[in-house]
């Protein structure tokens, strides 16, 4: 009897660490995602940020005379950004 309760602690014990690593991975999991999402909509929203300052400068500089080809070929040359993340993000992510 005493042996069937011990092995029932020790099952019991060794479920629940198991249980816990389980839940601990899936939080890490879907946190690490959120994180993810968190900064790639911040790396997009820097990007849109700096195309519409630059759509900005260009609106002026037309209403002020300036070329409209240069004006045209300084937006189209705007890029966006398709860094690998290790780029976007720095290294704290390697």
């Amino acid at each position: 009897m005493a042996q069937a309760i011990f092995g029932a602690l020790v099952t019991g014990f060794g479920s629940a660490i198991l249980l816990g690593w389980l839940v601990g991975a899936v939080l890490w999991i879907v946190f690490g995602a959120k994180e993810n999402a968190r900064r790639s909509a911040n790396v997009v929203l820097q990007h849109f940020q700096d195309y519409w300052r630059e759509r900005e400068q260009a609106r002026l500089a037309l209403t002020q005379g300036a070329d409209s080809d240069r004006v045209g070929a300084k937006l189209r040359s705007y890029r966006i950004a398709d860094e690998a993340d290790e780029v976007l993000f720095g290294s704290e992510l390697a």
